[in-house]
């Protein structure tokens, strides 16, 4: 039996994901939770500019859950930099 996961499951499954990422390294967690929004974003957007120029089939939930992942990493770092109040070890060394 496949499993189904809608959008809560997602936003919480890329939550603990990017979060565990954060606490194993802050430098990685950092950037990849500023990278992929960007990433995610740009593709989004090529998306919604193709569908404009020539409709497709794809379904609504896929622009769903690109949204959604968007969101999530952006929670986690605001998270995160709400806790270490926009200071990084890190940074110390720069």
């Amino acid at each position: 039996m496949p499993l189904k996961f809608g959008m809560i499951e997602f936003f919480f499954i890329q939550l603990i994901v990017y979060s565990l990422i954060w606490l194993s390294s802050e430098y990685i967690g950092f950037f990849i939770t500023l990278t992929f929004p960007i990433l995610i974003l740009a593709i989004l957007l090529i998306s919604l500019v193709v569908e404009l120029i020539e409709p497709s089939r794809v379904p609504k939930a896929y622009y769903k859950f690109m949204i959604n992942a968007i969101l999530a990493p952006l929670v986690v770092l605001a998270f995160f930099t709400i806790i270490h109040q926009g200071h990084w070890s890190w940074m110390d060394s720069i």
